[in-house]
């Protein structure tokens, strides 16, 4: 069976560069190209009541698609539906090698949080999802990962997808915050003892997980944090890399621990594309 990537598009500006991108992986790894775009169908179904609307505006999307794949070079299969976007993709896509989303198309990382288009998409598939953030090409990627199974197919993905890339692993284990450790009478040497014997043991965890990944020499990075994801961000920044990497079992399990408002303010500061992927 032909490997296939799904980029879907909502003809913004951002799904554009989504779909260049997603059109530049397959070229990279021999996959075929399906486009997809989902006529809103809550929004514009009241508006379509009979056969002949709805044939229309299938129509009029699909020409469209079509007329600016052409205008961008881009070889692809179309698919154009009267549907709710997140079933769409997710059935589309069950046997895909990847799936393409911008990260403004209604698709953002956010979603994934709170129960929308991406998050329906991921959790019906396991098809790594691909959100576009940037058009700049993968030259070093942050594999992030807590030994989960999702982290783990995650990293697999990422290195299957994009071989030619520079791969950074990083993981961190939790502190607390706010409060030294003496204020609970723990005496500043043993602390000291205790946190570098678990660095120690994230760092052999984390050197057998990316030679488990048949990676050898990788660049391993282990932090104590009472924040992991303002670390994962900061370690992205510092490194300069293009692509983060995660299972979405990490993102997820933040939810119940933080306020909405800090999810999001989190995610969002993320400037580069993600890698997600969900068993």
């Amino acid at each position: 069976m032909e490997k296939r990537i799904i980029a879907a598009v909502d003809f913004s500006e951002q799904s554009a560069v989504a779909c260049k991108k997603a059109a530049s992986v397959g070229k990279k790894i021999g996959a075929g190209l399906t486009v997809v775009h989902a006529v809103n169908a809550s929004f514009l179904g009241r508006f379509l009541n009979g056969t002949a609307e709805r044939e229309a505006a299938i129509s009029q999307a699909q020409e469209r698609l079509v007329g600016e794949l052409k205008d961008s070079g881009i070889t692809a299969d179309t698919v154009v539906e009267i549907a709710d976007a997140g079933e769409m993709i997710a059935r589309i896509a069950k046997n895909a090698a990847l799936i393409v989303l911008g990260d403004h198309s209604g698709f953002t990382v956010l979603d994934l949080l709170t129960g929308t288009t991406a998050r329906r998409v991921i959790e019906h598939t396991k098809t790594p999802l691909l959100v576009v953030k940037t058009p700049r090409p993968y030259e070093k990627a942050v594999i992030a990962t807590d030994f989960s199974e999702d982290s783990k197919a995650a990293a697999s993905a990422a290195l299957n997808l994009f071989d030619q890339t520079r791969f950074i692993f990083f993981s961190a284990f939790l502190v607390p915050s706010g409060t030294s450790l003496g204020s609970y009478g723990i005496d500043a040497g043993c602390a000291t003892e205790t946190l570098q014997k678990e660095h120690n043991e994230a760092d052999e965890k984390l050197r057998a997980f990316t030679e488990e990944l048949g990676v050898k020499n990788a660049e391993r990075i282990v932090h104590a944090s009472a924040s992991p994801n303002e670390e994962i961000l900061a370690i992205c920044e510092k490194k300069e890399a293009d692509l983060l990497v995660m299972g979405t079992r990490g993102i997820g399990s933040l939810l119940p621990m933080m306020v909405g408002s800090t999810a999001e303010s989190l995610l969002r500061r993320c400037k580069i594309d993600l890698l997600l992927l969900k068993l």
